[in-house]
């Protein structure tokens, strides 16, 4: 069994290959939605609990019905200047800033219903006896992860909307899921710290192949690390009272993660592209996992299709909903990045199959000098004449906390540390030293990492928004998402956000 396997953060009632010997807790019935008459009793319960919170995230971060993560995208990436849409006017009034609070991605409630069966499971779960368990060790995981979970469901509420209702107590119905007051963003962040400083010392570094599928202590170190990066920036420096900046803390998190090569190491320069073509590669720290092999609700996800260019050839292409832009273009062009720019996209031939009308396609009112290119990183995986849209989402790896760590000790004043981290990432791409500085970091942060839901993230953190996207990304307004107004109306408590 690959050991690498242990690191994805799986959909839990998939098992990869039927015929393996055993899935364990994978195979467990998934308890949705908690209600009073589910009781907790044993460890089975806690099992299945944690499942279901499990197929939920699934559900919020896959495509179409499911709907999230094309959402997940959508916060992290569509918003910044990664992309152009030459044929979705969603996306093109997303990258202009032209919606608003009736706007249905806007809508947080699939995030409270996940909290919502985290909060239940880690409540009702201290009433099970230990002797209940089957060791000390898998009741630490079991609640382990859903603090994991729970901290990283909050962490993109807050990095989103900020003024959102905290809840880390049971829930029965649905009403309750954001029933009471905003908290302060601060307050937030601190139950993320706490939440991810348990998990991280719950969760084991990896598990055996038969439980595979769990988000480990690694994970919860990456978050840590990505976590403290954000309270030192700028941004929450500035706005979210968040007290001093803890750059050496990012360091060292990031570096707890570097320091065990025997789980976490680069890919070969020489292998990139396999980073979004093989499942959970030496460099992959946590990945949601898709199979459409696999029966499930959830076996596949809505990225192949968005970013594929149409085919007039089998195997199917998608729609070419989203393309890459000019600017992330030519920033690839000006540092001779072949090897990253190759495994990001690639361009739209009509001798490869793709459809010639989607050659050349410019998005309405925007004349594009690189019309012809497509999104690679979600390949898919191809069965027969059928595309299947099952790319698996990678939510951290290692080449995001190597630049996360760099970017710590350059704002700790460790420049020469700095410059070794940087050393890492420039050298695997192949390209010329570059010398280190917050705007190079995050150049490459945006070369390494583009399409993988970061980018926005990172210009919010480091206040340049408005200057790298447009004016209508200026603050507050477009440093914060819109309520949907529903929310509103179901608790009058909630405050729609400044300049919405």
């Amino acid at each position: 069994m690959n050991r690498h396997m242990n690191r994805f953060l799986k959909l839990p009632i998939l098992c990869l290959i039927a015929s393996m010997a055993s899935c364990n807790v994978l195979e467990q019935d998934p308890i949705s939605d908690i209600t009073l008459d589910k009781a907790f009793e044993g460890e089975p319960d806690m099992q299945a609990a944690v499942v279901g919170v499990y197929n939920r995230l699934a559900m919020e971060v896959a495509g179409a019905a499911n709907e999230m993560p094309l959402r997940y995208l959508y916060n992290g990436e569509y918003r910044a200047d990664s992309y152009i849409s030459s044929r979705v006017v969603a996306y093109q009034a997303a990258q202009q800033g032209n919606f608003d609070n009736t706007w249905p991605w806007a809508n947080w409630q699939n995030y409270y219903s996940t909290l919502r069966n985290i909060n239940n499971l880690l409540y009702y779960g201290k009433n099970i006896p230990d002797n209940r368990f089957t060791s000390v060790q898998t009741k630490n995981r079991l609640f382990g992860e859903g603090y994991f979970l729970r901290a990283l469901v909050y962490f993109n509420l807050v990095r989103v909307w900020e003024n959102i209702v905290l809840r880390t107590e049971p829930t029965l119905d649905t009403k309750g899921d954001v029933n009471g007051l905003q908290a302060p963003p601060a307050s937030v962040l601190k139950q993320i710290e706490a939440d991810l400083l348990l998990a991280a010392q719950l969760m084991p570094r990896e598990y055996p192949s038969a439980n595979r599928g769990r988000a480990t202590r690694g994970a919860a170190q990456a978050l840590l690390a990505k976590y403290y990066v954000y309270i030192s920036s700028p941004y929450a420096q500035k706005y979210l009272n968040v007290g001093s900046p803890q750059w050496a803390k990012a360091a060292s998190w990031a570096d707890s993660v570097i320091r065990t090569p025997t789980l976490y190491s680069l890919v070969p320069g020489s292998s990139y592209g396999t980073i979004f073509t093989q499942n959970g590669t030496n460099e992959s720290i946590l990945e949601l996992v898709y199979d459409a092999l696999i029966t499930g609700p959830n076996p596949t996800n809505d990225l192949t299709g968005h970013f594929l260019p149409r085919k007039n050839t089998v195997p199917t292409g998608g729609t070419l909903q989203l393309q890459p832009s000019d600017k992330l273009i030519d920033a690839f062009k000006a540092q001779k990045d072949s090897l990253r720019f190759n495994g990001a996209m690639a361009e739209i031939r009509v001798a490869d199959g793709w459809l010639a009308a989607d050659v050349g396609k410019n998005a309405p009112g925007i004349v594009q000098k690189y019309n012809n290119h497509y999104v690679k990183k979600y390949p898919g995986t191809i069965q027969g004449t059928v595309r299947n849209g099952d790319s698996n989402i990678i939510l951290l790896r290692l080449a995001d906390v190597i630049l996360l760590r760099a970017e710590a000790l350059l704002e700790a004043g460790d420049v020469p540390g700095a410059q070794r981290e940087l050393d890492k990432i420039t050298t695997r791409a192949g390209i010329a030293k570059r010398t280190v500085s917050v705007d190079e970091v995050l150049l490459q942060r945006w070369m390494e990492l583009c399409f993988e839901g970061d980018r926005w993230y990172d210009l919010k953190r480091r206040m340049l928004l408005e200057k790298e996207t447009g004016a209508f990304a200026a603050y507050p307004k477009g440093y914060l998402f819109p309520i949907v107004n529903g929310e509103m109306l179901n608790n009058p408590n909630v405050k729609q956000n400044p300049g919405w």
